[in-house]
C-alpha cells in the first residue's frame, strides 16, 4: 500500500547558523562614579569626581569626562583638583555602596539569563550565558537591546558584547567596541586584534613596558613569539598572550542565588537578651553553611542585621548592621559563633530586637596541601590572625590596623591609621650593622617649660629626671596648612645629659616650646 503524507520542518532562525554565540560580557565602567551620579542626579551635567576622603587632602580616585577635560586626574589631591576646576562636584563612595550596586546589577542580569558570573578581578564586569535564548527572543540583538534598556532604566551606562570566547568578549566590552553580536569566530578574532592595549585594565608597569616596545594593539602583541613575551615582559604579559592566542572556553560560573545565602528571623516580640539572640543565630547558621558547602565555597564575611523595636511616634524601627570577618575563609561554625558572641556585646540589644537576618559573603574554596614533615615557624600567623579577628569582632573593624606613611608634609598628617585583615610574614631587611632608631610621636604635643636665656645653665625640658639639654640639632622649619589653621614650627632634636633624645619644636604663633616625641 502506498501512503501519501506531508512533512513540515520548522527551524529557529538562530539555530540556522552553523555555530551560535555562547557567552556575553557586560561592562559597567567607572562603577563608583556611576553610583555617585545616581546618588546626586543634579550633578550629572557638572564635572564629577570620587574621592577617598571628602577633605582638601583627600585623593581623587575616579573622574568624569568633563572633569578630565578640565585637567582633573586620578591621584590628585582634592584641593589641587578644585584649583583646576572650580565647578567640580566630589563625594565619597563606600565599599558597601559599590557592593550593593554589584548585587543589584547581578539580580537585574539574572532576569535575562539563568547563569550570571561577576568578575572577581575587574569591578563592574559580568559574564552572561546566552545559550538557549533563541526560544525567548527572535535574535540575540533583540536580547542585547532589552538588557541594555533595563540597565539604562536603573541609571547605569554599560557596554554589552555577545560572542564565542570569554576573553574576546571581555576585551571588546572593556574597549567599548561598536560590535554588539559577533557573527563568527573569525570576525570576533579580527575585532579583538584591533583593540588598543591602553583600553584594557592592565597594570601601569606592564602597559609602560608594552608601549616601550612599540606595541599598541592586541594584534601587535600576538605576532610576537611566546618565549620572547615571557622573557622580556614577565608572567602577566605571558598570561595575556596565552588568553589572546588560545582563547578561553571556561563556561559561565553561575552564582548561588543570594536568597539562599540569607536567613531572616521574625521574632514577633522585642528580644533584649543577647544570649537568646545568639541561640537564634546558632539555629540559622548550619543551614547557611550547608549552602556554601554544597556550592564548594567558604565563608569570607557574615553580615548580621538587627531591627530594633519601634519607638513611640516612629513609623519604623532602627536597623543596625554588623560585619563579622574571620581571620581566614572558613566553614567552622564554632569559630563564627565565638566572633558573633563578641560582637553582640557591643550591639545595643537592650532596645529590643524584633527582627534579625544573616547574610553570607563567600568565595570558592581552595584546597591547601601540606606536609606532615614540614617545619612550622615559631610564630604561627594563623593563631595571631584569629586573635586579631576576635579583637575586630569585639571592638569593631577599625580596631586592628597599622600606621602607614602618608603624603602630607605636616607631621600630623604624615601618617595615617590603615585597618588590615590579616598579618603577613615578616620580611626583615639587612641593616648592615647599623642601629635603627624609632621616633615615637605623641598624639598631642606636650607643653615644655621656657628655654633659659643662659644656655650653660642647662634646659630641664622634662625635669631633673632626664637631665639638662647638652646638645641641640639645627632647626628644621615646617610651615603650611592654608586650608585649616596656619602652622609655623621650628623642629629640633634635643639630647640630655643622661642620653635621652627628644624631638621638640618651637611654635612661632604661640611662642612656646612643645615636645612632639621621643627617639628610642
Amino acid at each position: 500500500m502506498l501512503y501519501r503524507c506531508s512533512v513540515f520542518l520548522w527551524c529557529d532562525p538562530l539555530m540556522a547558523m552553523t555555530e551560535l554565540p555562547t557567552i556575553a560580557c557586560v561592562n559597567v565602567p567607572a562603577l563608583p562614579l556611576q553610583v555617585l551620579a545616581r546618588r546626586h542626579a543634579d550633578w550629572v551635567e557638572s564635572p564629577m569626581a570620587v574621592v577617598d576622603a571628602d577633605r582638601p587632602t583627600g585623593r581623587v580616585c575616579w573622574v568624569s569626562q568633563r572633569a578630565w577635560t578640565a585637567g582633573v586626574r586620578p591621584g590628585m589631591r582634592y584641593a589641587a583638583a578644585l584649583s583646576l576646576c572650580g565647578e567640580l562636584r566630589a563625594g565619597e563612595v563606600s565599599v558597601d555602596e559599590v557592593r550593593g550596586a554589584l548585587d543589584g546589577l547581578a539580580r537585574e542580569l539574572g532576569r535575562f539569563s539563568p547563569s550570571v558570573e561577576r568578575s572577581a578581578e575587574h569591578e563592574g564586569v559580568f559574564w552572561v550565558d546566552v545559550r538557549g535564548l533563541g526560544r525567548l527572543y527572535s535574535s540575540l540583538e533583540q536580547w542585547a537591546d532589552a538588557l541594555e534598556r533595563a540597565l539604562t532604566g536603573l541609571g547605569y551606562r554599560s557596554t554589552l558584547v555577545v560572542g564565542y570566547d570569554r576573553f574576546s568578549v571581555y576585551a571588546l566590552a572593556v574597549a567599548r567596541h561598536r560590535v554588539r553580536v559577533s557573527r563568527s569566530r573569525e570576525e570576533e578574532a579580527s575585532f579583538v586584534r584591533r583593540v588598543p592595549l591602553e583600553r584594557l585594565r592592565l597594570e601601569p608597569g606592564l602597559l609602560a613596558a608594552l608601549d616601550g616596545l612599540g606595541l599598541r594593539t592586541l594584534g601587535e602583541l600576538i605576532r610576537l613569539p611566546r618565549a620572547q613575551v615571557s622573557r622580556r615582559l614577565g608572567a602577566a604579559a605571558e598570561r595575556l598572550y596565552v588568553q589572546l592566542r588560545e582563547g578561553s572556553s571556561v563556561p559561565v560560573q553561575a552564582e548561588v542565588e543570594s536568597e539562599s545565602r540569607r536567613r531572616e528571623v521574625q521574632l514577633g516580640y522585642a528580644e533584649r537578651d543577647s544570649g537568646r539572640i545568639l541561640r537564634r543565630v546558632e539555629s540559622e547558621l548550619p543551614g547557611l553553611m550547608g549552602v556554601l558547602l554544597a556550592a564548594g565555597e567558604v565563608l569570607v564575611e557574615l553580615r548580621l542585621g538587627f531591627e530594633l523595636e519601634r519607638a513611640v511616634g516612629e513609623r519604623a524601627g532602627v536597623e543596625l548592621e554588623e560585619s563579622i570577618r574571620p581571620a581566614t575563609p572558613t566553614l567552622d561554625e564554632g569559630l563564627i559563633l565565638d566572633l558573633v558572641r563578641l560582637r553582640l556585646d557591643s550591639v545595643p540589644v537592650s532596645s529590643g530586637v524584633v527582627r534579625l537576618w544573616l547574610e553570607a559573603r563567600s568565595r570558592v574554596a581552595v584546597r591547601e596541601q601540606g606536609s606532615l614533615l614540614s617545619e612550622r615557624p615559631r610564630r604561627d600567623l594563623a593563631v595571631a590572625n584569629r586573635a586579631l579577628a576576635q579583637l575586630r569582632a569585639e571592638f569593631g573593624d577599625g580596631a586592628v590596623g597599622a600606621w602607614v606613611c602618608g603624603d602630607g608634609h605636616l607631621v600630623d598628617v604624615a601618617t595615617r591609621w590603615e585597618p588590615f585583615v590579616a598579618l603577613r610574614p615578616a620580611k626583615p631587611r639587612q641593616s648592615g650593622g647599623e642601629v635603627s632608631l624609632i621616633r615615637r610621636v605623641f598624639g598631642a604635643p606636650q607643653a615644655l617649660p621656657p628655654r633659659p636665656r643662659q644656655e650653660p645653665d642647662g634646659w630641664l625640658v622634662r625635669g631633673p629626671r632626664l637631665g639638662p639639654v647638652v646638645w641641640s640639632s639645627p632647626e628644621q622649619i615646617v610651615a603650611g596648612g592654608w586650608w585649616a589653621t596656619e602652622v609655623q614650627r621650628e623642629y629640633r632634636f634635643l639630647e640630655t645629659s643622661k642620653g635621652h633624645l627628644l624631638w621638640a619644636f618651637f611654635d612661632r604663633r604661640r611662642r612656646r616650646w612643645f615636645l612632639h616625641g621621643v627617639v628610642e
